[in-house]
């Protein structure tokens, strides 16, 4: 699943997860982080893992940083209580990419453990005629749509 509305971000999951008929989420990839953490972590199902792997909406946005915006964001990042973890059969696992960088060795590893994994085929959410490409991307861009789009030749 992804949504991309940070103010509704929360509400988008709900109905992303109803339009799949899932009661929850198992994998939660994260770069972003901030407004999308929280509900992100809320959704998941016992046993569910979110993976954060970067922290994008803590970056700054201009050539010179506006560092109260910074210490602000920081400041309200999303706090979470290992007991209570414990009990919700939740986890969370963060890393950096970055240190990949001098360890490139390790990546062919990687790549091989990942072409083994045989993924379900993706849910197609709407189809539209291939005439009909201009309603297909206003689609998209809607942030609306729920799996794949497709045009049809």
């Amino acid at each position: 699943v992804i949504v991309r509305d940070r103010r509704g971000f929360g509400t988008q999951l709900d109905h992303a997860l109803a339009a799949l008929d899932v009661d929850g989420l198992d994998v939660v990839l994260d770069a972003i982080a901030g407004p999308f953490f929280r509900p992100a972590y809320e959704r998941l199902r016992p046993e569910g893992r979110l993976v954060l792997y970067g922290a994008a909406d803590l970056m700054p946005k201009r050539a010179r940083p506006d560092y109260l915006r910074l210490a602000l964001k920081y400041l309200g990042r999303p706090r979470l209580d290992p007991l209570r973890m414990i009990a919700e059969k939740k986890s969370v696992m963060a890393f950096n990419l970055i240190w990949l960088w001098d360890r490139v060795d390790r990546l062919s590893q990687a790549y091989g453990a990942l072409s083994r994994l045989t993924p379900r085929p993706p849910f197609v959410g709407r189809r539209f005629a291939f005439a009909d490409a201009p309603a297909a991307l206003r689609h998209l861009q809607s942030g609306e749509s729920i799996g794949k789009v497709v045009l049809e030749v």
